[in-house]
């Protein structure tokens, strides 16, 4: 992962270096007192105006996690990582659940200790359901520890965000497509508040609950 806060920290050091710049040459220069003043109220109204322009320290993710063409293997392990850090909730939307990602075993012990812990999981799908090879998710939905939702039309980008603070943002892809790039941030309040806001616009659009014991062989949903 790549840490982004030194460039923040790296923001406000140059400020107060500046800062100590104008402090140590209005001590070498005799001015008049009232040059002084101006020259102080100046120097706090520009600090003022410049950190206008620097955002809320949460806005700065702690780590960024960016996978161009982010092939099965690197879901899984992206995945993972967000399902282990749940301690709320787990929301996800997407267009289908791959086995090859929702069976695999690191991912589903991950879940399933999401799950002890009880976090809230729920998703919501814009285009089909379950793989029907996603047996164990499938299980899960009939014990009610996932609720699933389906949506009227495709959005074509697909989340998951934890806790409003981690989150997982795939690009825009074709249809079926396996390979897609996708970025995760973690710890940042900011873009995973937005998410957050986002998955609940869209369950509130969502048309009804599915039901998993009716998920279709060919990739068609049942719907309750």
């Amino acid at each position: 992962m790549e840490i982004e806060n030194p460039f923040y920290r790296l923001v406000i050091f140059c400020i107060l270096v500046l800062v100590l710049i104008i402090i140590i040459l209005m001590g070498s220069v005799r001015v008049s007192p009232l040059m002084s003043l101006v020259t102080i109220i100046s120097g706090l109204l520009v600090f003022f105006l410049f950190s206008k322009l620097i955002p809320p320290y949460d806005k700065f993710p702690i780590a960024y996690d960016r996978a161009k063409n982010c092939n099965i293997s690197r879901a899984r392990e992206q995945i993972t990582k967000l399902f282990n850090l749940a301690e709320r909730d787990i929301h996800i939307v997407t267009g289908w659940l791959d086995y090859q990602v929702f069976e695999n075993g690191e991912v589903l012990e991950a879940l399933e200790r999401a799950m002890k812990r009880r976090v809230d999981i729920q998703i919501i799908f814009d285009e089909n359901s379950i793989d029907p090879k996603s047996v164990t998710i499938k299980k899960w939905v009939e014990e009610g520890k996932i609720n699933l939702f389906k949506l009227p039309e495709r959005l074509g980008r697909h989340f998951l965000v934890v806790d409003s603070i981690h989150t997982r943002l795939e690009e825009p892809h074709k249809h079926g497509q396996k390979e897609r790039n996708a970025d995760c941030r973690y710890y940042c309040s900011y873009i995973g508040l937005k998410t957050e806001k986002k998955f609940n616009h869209f369950k509130a659009h969502t048309v009804q609950q599915i039901v998993a014991d009716n998920v279709g062989e060919n990739n068609e949903p049942g719907i309750n």
